[in-house]
């Protein structure tokens, strides 16, 4: 298991160390008439080898269980995560959710703070069951949070597909006037949704519930614009004066 320690850094949201596999030797049945598919399903079975293209590394037991578990194969990877996990991510899955960083990148890297706590109110079906949202911070000034990430959770069944993180989202946090311009307004994503709907309402996809969306988008923009000129005229814009 020392070998693991050796192999290459990797990030998405998480910083792993992994190494892609050339060969799974599985032990086989002593009789030639039990194929190999059968016997891994047996309590006799004992697990295998994993032999790696990194020649460096040496090759590593894995137990029936975990062979049973993960069902590796040639060209994907071997995943060791911080806490000692090991894991199997399919070749496609890993590389499109990983990208290779150094020793050092990884000793600088920003730590993703824990979350506080999960929002479901995007869920729905496709995607949005897939997309996770997670606030990182605790309620600030005004009571409301700044800090959250979306990540893709592709994993069904198990599959161990590594979750990726689709963007991180820091709004302005404190008063424009004693903070500085630290983050996003609500009204930037806002106008980032609206341009998307105006988008498919131009298309093939143009339907009445996109419609009322943008217009209840477009709505919540004038209000929130009509509160930042009403602030504006009394002076106290970007301050904590209410």
């Amino acid at each position: 298991m020392s070998d693991v320690s050796k192999m290459p850094l990797y990030q998405s949201h998480k910083i792993v160390r992994a190494a892609k596999i050339k060969d799974v030797i599985l032990h086989a049945h002593p009789s030639p008439e039990v194929s190999l598919e059968e016997f891994v399903q047996t309590p006799e079975f004992t697990g295998g080898h994993l032999i790696f293209h990194d020649d460096s590394l040496s090759p590593l037991p894995v137990s029936a269980e975990w062979c049973r578990k993960h069902e590796p194969t040639r060209g994907g990877y071997l995943v060791a995560y911080a806490d000692g996990y090991l894991s199997y991510s399919p070749q496609e899955a890993f590389e499109s959710g990983y990208r290779s960083i150094s020793e050092a990148e990884a000793a600088t890297a920003q730590e993703i703070p824990t979350p506080t706590r999960e929002i479901f109110s995007h869920r729905c079906s496709g995607l949005n069951e897939a997309l996770r949202i997670y606030v990182l911070d605790s309620p600030g000034p005004g009571n409301a949070c700044h800090d959250y990430q979306v990540v893709l959770d592709r994993n069904k069944n198990d599959t161990e597909l590594p979750v990726v993180e689709v963007c991180r989202v820091q709004f302005q946090k404190g008063a424009v006037q004693e903070a500085g311009l630290n983050g996003l307004s609500n009204e930037a994503l806002l106008a980032i949704v609206e341009d998307r709907l105006t988008g498919f309402q131009t298309s093939q996809f143009s339907c009445r519930e996109n419609a009322v969306a943008l217009t209840k988008i477009q709505e919540a923009m004038m209000w929130l614009q009509k509160r930042t000129r009403d602030r504006l005229a009394r002076g106290v814009e970007g301050t904590h004066t209410v």
